[in-house]
């Protein structure tokens, strides 16, 4: 414990470990979190700085939601390794980053900013091409051997035996597995035997560009699935500007425009990059959208009571008004 606080904003210190000079993970009777020494803290980037909470001669990032960024800050400068007893490193760092994308949006936009920026100008950043995520989808042979992989969403082409008819079927990655064919769901293995048993052939399609299934949600329109092109600039078209992505769960993420046309996408989140939305995924969101909608319009439309002031205000406009005048004067005598 050389070295190592006594004390943090969660309690006494118990138990803790020296990442690198000056950066500590500690643990109390119920919480924990990283402590940067303020005069070790100059790796810090000014986004991390304004996470953190002061704490006399610390700055202190906690365990639940906060802890990300410290670690991002250290991994992303090279000034710290993931201990080996963390056997899954790159499952490591997607928690990590998953974490920052739902608790810190902001946090992880500036620092997506300043990785384009290192790379080359916004102009160059935005004609980079994204992060293939998508799942493969593997088709085997009749030995029940691999014969060719696909990514989710591309498509085959199935030659018939009866009168050679080539049919183009549009595949989905469903699990390791299952795929739909279409619309239909098969076992990889029960649709190879199919396909083995009345003598089809079947071959992924060639030159195909690739495409992501996400959901999209219009003002004012019922949310309804779609297929877009896989670039940042399909994006910015759909949405009329920039974007945010805000992480929903760990498998998918909502994409918002900055002062856009109020078009929202929700994509399939795999590794931190945007992938296509899991068919059965898309299915719930559009459900649970749906019903958030009819919620809010069932709030909002008017009650009976709201009705019958508004009939009465309406009648009442309508009266002559030596009637009106009457009607008063009965009414101030009682």
């Amino acid at each position: 414990m050389t070295g190592m606080p006594r004390n943090s904003p969660w309690g006494e210190v118990q138990q803790g470990e020296k990442l690198i000079g000056g950066v500590f993970l500690v643990s109390t009777a119920s919480h924990g979190g990283i402590m940067v020494r303020k005069d070790a803290a100059d790796f810090l980037s000014p986004e991390a700085r304004k996470i953190a909470q002061s704490e006399r001669n610390y700055l202190c990032f906690e365990e639940d939601c906060d802890e990300s960024v410290a670690i991002r800050e250290l991994l992303d400068k090279k000034l710290w390794e993931l201990p080996s007893r963390i056997t899954d490193k790159a499952g490591y760092e997607d928690s990590i980053d998953r974490s920052l994308m739902q608790w810190h949006p902001d946090y992880w936009q500036a620092r997506q900013r300043t990785i384009a920026a290192l790379s080359g100008s916004a102009e160059e950043a935005e004609q980079k091409p994204m992060a293939d995520a998508r799942k493969d989808i593997i088709f085997r042979d009749a030995d029940y051997e691999m014969m060719f992989r696909i990514k989710d969403g591309d498509s085959i082409k199935i030659t018939v035996a009866y009168d050679g008819e080539e049919i183009v079927r549009k595949c989905r990655w469903l699990d390791e597995t299952h795929l739909n064919v279409d619309t239909t769901c098969f076992h990889v293995d029960e649709f190879m035997e199919r396909q083995t048993r009345v003598g089809n052939k079947y071959e992924p399609l060639p030159d195909q560009k690739p495409k992501l299934d996400v959901v999209i949600v219009e003002p004012g329109k019922p949310p309804r699935d779609a297929e877009i092109p896989m670039s940042r600039a399909a994006i910015r078209d759909i949405i009329g500007g920039e974007h945010e992505i805000i992480m929903e769960d760990k498998c998918s993420a909502l994409v918002i425009g900055v002062g856009g046309n109020g078009t929202l996408l929700l994509f399939g989140i795999e590794g931190g990059n945007l992938t296509s939305l899991h068919p059965f995924v898309a299915q719930t969101k559009k459900r649970e959208l749906a019903a958030l909608a009819a919620e809010t319009e069932e709030k909002a439309a008017p009650t009976l009571a709201d009705r019958l002031e508004a009939g009465k205000a309406k009648a009442a406009a309508h009266i002559p008004p030596d009637i009106a005048a009457t009607r008063q004067r009965q009414a101030e005598v009682g």
